[in-house]
């Protein structure tokens, strides 16, 4: 699944006609390493941006949209699902989520957590 970074990255890559290979090497990873990131396998270490824009002198808006893709891509979850009962669970606590409030998520949390289930 490509998150918020990976899909600025790709976006950044194919504006500028870059190669996986190329990207990779102009900021010292290898191409496997910057696959992963742009899918969601690997997170991003701490100073990749700041490596893309020193490697590709990015002007600072385009900082920026790099910057706050990386950032939302830290809040974003992704599962693979055995079944579609699973799927359709994962689903429906994802709709909710955003609605319970703090005893909820805390009740839920100990369920999960704390109890065997």
């Amino acid at each position: 699944m490509l998150t918020a970074l990976g899909k600025a990255l790709r976006k950044f890559r194919i504006e500028r006609d870059l190669l996986l290979r190329n990207m990779a090497d102009a900021i010292g990873i290898s191409s496997a390493f910057l696959s992963a990131v742009e899918t969601g396998r690997k997170k991003a270490p701490s100073d990749f941006i700041g490596r893309i824009c020193k490697a590709y002198n990015l002007s600072k808006e385009e900082q920026q949209i790099l910057q706050e893709a990386a950032e939302d891509s830290l809040t974003e979850v992704s599962m693979k699902m055995r079944t579609g009962k699973d799927r359709e669970l994962v689903l429906a606590f994802a709709k909710r989520f955003p609605d319970l409030n703090e005893k909820e998520r805390q009740k839920l949390l100990d369920v999960l957590v704390k109890e065997k289930i």
